[in-house]
């Protein structure tokens, strides 16, 4: 298995609790529910290698789904989600071997 952390913050910095985090295995569909604490931090820290979906939920912020990160057996990877209001443009950044997502 291999870990998944990662942030979630509003475009000026502000940490976002409370934010639904959905990580869908690709092979399985298998959902690993989180939620992000106070700092807007959260950790799957058995997710099974492979490929997988993001998904972030708040209310009156921009929903968002990315497809196709992989996860390599031991990795532990990072993503930082920046979450745009409804009413912002939203952006997508994935850095290599950070794996950041503007959401």
């Amino acid at each position: 298995s291999g870990t998944v952390r990662g942030t979630v913050r509003a475009a000026d910095g502000t940490p976002l609790a409370g934010v639904k985090i959905e990580l869908i295995e690709a092979a399985t569909g298998k959902v690993h529910a989180l939620l992000s604490d106070a700092q807007g931090a959260f950790v799957e820290p058995l997710m099974p290698p492979g490929r997988f979906q993001v998904k972030a939920r708040a209310e009156k912020w921009r929903a968002y789904d990315q497809n196709n990160i992989d996860l390599a057996v031991g990795q532990q990877l990072n993503l930082r989600l920046v979450m745009r209001a409804e009413t912002e443009e939203a952006a997508t950044v994935v850095e290599s071997g950070q794996g950041q997502l503007n959401l």
